[in-house]
C-alpha cells in the first residue's frame, strides 16, 4: 500500500481510477475507486457521465442480437444476480464502500489518510 496526500492534486491525479483505502478521522475505513479531487472534496466510485450507459447498452444490444436465434423460450427473462448486492428482506442492499454503491464524496478535513491498494 502506498500513502498519498489527498490535499495535493498532482499527487492524486496519477492514482485516479485505482482502488484506495480511505481512513477517516473517526476510524471509519472506506474502500473505493479514486475518481477525482475538487473543491476540497475527495470523490470515490464516480463514473464520467454517459460512459457506463454507453457500454452497458452496446453490450446488451450485442447480446440480444447473438441470442436472438439461440432457441431460448420467448417471453422468459434470465434472472441476473450481482455478487456485490446483498438482499435484505427482498430489497437490494449495497453497503457503502462497495463497487456499485454509487459516488462517495468526502470533505478533506474528515480524512486521516489515503492508501493506494
Amino acid at each position: 500500500m502506498q500513502p498519498i496526500n489527498p490535499n495535493n492534486i498532482q499527487e492524486c491525479r496519477p492514482h485516479f481510477g485505482k482502488t484506495v483505502l480511505v481512513v477517516l478521522r473517526d476510524g471509519t475505513e472506506l474502500i473505493g475507486t479514486l475518481s477525482r479531487l475538487e473543491n476540497e472534496k475527495l470523490v470515490l466510485n464516480d463514473t464520467p457521465a454517459g460512459v457506463a450507459t454507453k457500454r452497458s447498452r452496446g453490450k446488451a444490444a450485442g447480446l440480444r442480437q447473438k441470442n436472438a436465434g439461440a432457441g431460448s423460450p420467448k417471453g422468459k427473462k434470465r434472472k441476473q444476480t450481482d455478487s456485490n448486492v446483498l438482499s435484505l428482506a427482498g430489497a437490494p442492499f449495497i453497503p457503502p464502500g462497495l463497487p456499485g454503491a454509487g459516488p462517495i464524496t468526502l470533505d478533506l478535513p474528515m480524512i486521516a489518510m489515503v492508501l493506494v491498494v
